[in-house]
């Protein structure tokens, strides 16, 4: 297996100053790789963002099988015009250093409307889906909010209900609404909506947010049932996000020393992407995951 070859200019060491209040940092090489990944994963983090800034935005290719952080992006606000300044860095500078555009076919994100309208707006080629994970997750903090938590654990009635919500995901996209909506007609629901206020408060918030027509976030991009394993969530980047975490130790560290551990990641990419140019398999997943 051959890495991608490397184009005249491109080298180590390119630091992206895009505006105040964001600044992207990537390395020549990288972009040359993440040029080639047709899945990409993108998510943030704010344990370890340095301040002024309030995210770390990381942008992670998958490259024969490795996830590879790729570009870091420290964001001063998440807005999609912050998120739109990073994604316009990132074409621009992939097509000046490798003379060819960012075109990747899968985007990976959490469910940040900001995120994806950004995405969809600056890589209008990709198709841009959510992470099944961060979608049972944000059912799950609707759960907590609205007070349903207490009856998800003690009553096994709303609990089969809600699970059944969150596996909406797995069923073919024609099939989803149609579920949903017997699920809404079922005696049983109905009576547990008349039991428990909050349920019905649930299921409406599902229904504006992920079903309805017109919802925030449509069926498509929350849904799994056509995914691979790699693409349902972004997972990889979670365990990045851990790691680097697990590294730097201290929230909001000085940025020098935040550059600093960040170069230490940097190599520990270079060393992945030479395995994966000699050919070596990528580390296994957990045995969960290839059960599922």
């Amino acid at each position: 297996m051959n890495e991608p070859r490397l184009e005249p200019g491109v080298r180590r060491g390119h630091v992206l100053v895009i505006q105040v209040g964001s600044l992207c940092v990537c390395d020549g090489r990288n972009l040359n790789i993440l040029r080639h990944c047709q899945t990409v994963y993108i998510d943030g983090t704010f344990r370890v963002c340095p301040r002024p800034y309030t995210q770390l935005l990381v942008i992670v290719g998958n490259f024969h099988g490795y996830g590879l952080p790729l570009v870091h992006a420290l964001i001063g606000q998440r807005t999609v015009g912050h998120y739109r300044q990073v994604l316009q860095a990132v074409c621009r500078r992939t097509r000046e250093l490798t003379h060819h555009r960012w075109r990747p076919t899968l985007v990976v994100t959490d469910f940040e409307i900001g995120l994806q309208n950004a995405v969809q707006t600056e890589i209008p080629t990709a198709d841009v889906r959510g992470c099944y994970f961060h979608f049972s997750q944000a059912l799950w903090r609707k759960i907590q909010e609205i007070g349903l938590s207490n009856a998800y654990i003690n009553n096994d009635r709303v609990k089969a209900l809600v699970r059944k919500v969150m596996a909406l995901g797995y069923l073919p996209l024609p099939l989803v609404r149609l579920n949903y909506n017997l699920l809404l007609q079922e005696r049983g629901t109905r009576r547990q909506m008349r039991r428990t206020p909050a349920l019905q408060e649930f299921l409406q918030c599902v229904s504006l947010t992920y079903v309805d027509r017109g919802a925030t976030f449509n069926i498509p991009s929350w849904n799994v049932f056509k995914r691979g394993m790699e693409q349902r969530t972004n997972n990889i980047v979670e365990s990045i996000h851990r790691a680097f975490s697990g590294a730097v130790q201290v929230r909001h560290h000085m940025f020098w020393n935040f550059l600093r551990h960040l170069k230490d990641q940097q190599a520990i990419t270079e060393q992945r992407i030479t395995a994966a140019r000699n050919g070596n398999a990528p580390p296994p997943r957990n045995r969960k995951w290839r059960d599922l």
